[in-house]
């Protein structure tokens, strides 16, 4: 794999990009089927969370800033509990992200823009292309990113624009009459789509990012601008379906490029959205195939990661094809088992670690001074 280090920016957009991914198409139902009108305030909460976690992550690295995730496990963890930490995170990088992604892909495409496609192709196309991308190494991928971010915030700011028109703020009300609790399961809605799976750019932050100190700040704006993109792709959807209607469609925000009409010479523009959620979606992608490869590699104690961009690639393709049952089965695993397994790795996990860090800092430090006066005497 490319050892070349990323630079602070390159790490700002991969942030950005990842927050936003695949989230922008499912987001904005699935937080408003908790939250309703209130869907802009869930979201706000979520932003909340996603600080604190961010945060979470930026203190576990400054302890050890040298040093990957799996790296991390293993010396804080121990041998072996380090071992089947680091394997436990390699599955859930592997089966339930990026073949979960690759089933998004597949089954977005299938079902709005090519039907007569089989799914198991257009799965097949999407990992040739990840595979190239994590071949080419973090700098490479890097850089594309710089360069396509260009076209999503371009793309993205003309939807907004063009289905203004459309908004009606009467389907924003009544505001502030949602229950907490409901709020709460719209955040987490956010939050386990968006900001908890965050923890895999410890594969890459801080050890493999040039000047540390500005990519932290990064990491921060990052999380924040890519969650200001999907809050308004969000009360834009409810403001022009309504609530009901937002929650009732699988993907709103595509639904919402297909009232794109300007006059009579600027209609069936949907193909915008999709090209908007590919570029975020790639990108969130090549991250957790990333961190599928380095865990493999970490787990296998092989040196050069990618012997296995086309093993990792071609099974998870082959597992994306029938991972899901149905659309049915796809809503309640996002809703009733993804948040649990989300919080685990991202949260649980790096809190587990941020304490044994702490305390074998303690212990050294305590260490140091004890020793400290009998060197004098």
């Amino acid at each position: 794999m490319n050892d070349s280090k990323i630079t602070s920016r390159q790490f700002f957009v991969l942030v950005f990009l990842f927050t936003v991914g695949s989230s922008i198409l499912f987001v904005p139902s699935q937080v408003a089927d908790a939250a309703k009108h209130d869907t802009w305030l869930a979201i706000l909460i979520g932003f909340v969370i996603n600080l604190l976690v961010v945060g979470l992550y930026l203190l576990l690295s400054r302890c050890y800033p040298d040093t990957t995730l799996y790296e991390l496990m293993e010396k804080l963890l121990g041998k072996w509990i380090g071992y089947l930490a680091t394997a436990l995170t390699f599955l859930f990088a592997f089966i339930v992200c990026l073949s979960s992604l690759f089933y998004y892909v597949g089954y977005f495409l299938n079902t709005q823009i090519f039907p007569d496609t089989p799914v198991v192709v257009l799965n097949g196309l999407f990992a040739i292309i990840a595979i190239l991308g994590v071949r080419l190494g973090r700098a490479t991928f890097s850089r594309a990113s710089e360069v396509l971010v260009g076209l999503f915030l371009f793309l993205y700011v003309f939807l907004i624009f063009t289905v203004a028109p459309e908004i009606e703020m009467e389907n924003l009300k009544p505001a502030l009459t949602t229950p907490v609790t409901s709020l709460l399961d719209g955040a987490l809605g956010y939050v386990s789509f968006s900001t908890f799976p965050l923890i895999f750019f410890l594969t890459l932050y801080p050890a493999h990012v040039l000047n540390p100190r500005q990519a932290a700040k990064n990491f921060m704006w990052g999380t924040l601008t890519g969650g200001a993109v999907l809050w308004i792709i969000s009360v834009v959807s409810i403001a022009v379906f309504g609530p009901e209607v937002t929650k009732a469609y699988t993907f709103p925000s595509y639904v919402l490029a297909q009232r794109i009409n300007i006059g009579t010479f600027l209609t069936r523009v949907e193909v915008i959205m999709p090209t908007i959620w590919l570029i975020s979606l790639f990108f969130k992608c090549l991250i957790y195939f990333y961190a599928s490869v380095e865990g493999l590699a970490r787990l296998t104690r092989v040196r050069s990661s990618q012997l296995y961009t086309i093993p990792i690639g071609l099974a998870a393709w082959a597992l994306s094809v029938d991972l899901y049952t149905d659309s049915a089965h796809l809503y309640v695993w996002s809703k009733k088992t993804l948040p649990v397994i989300t919080f685990i790795f991202g949260v649980l996990l790096p809190l587990i670690l941020l304490g044994l860090a702490l305390l074998k800092r303690g212990r050294e430090s305590s260490r140091g001074r004890t020793a400290a006066p009998m060197e004098e005497k």
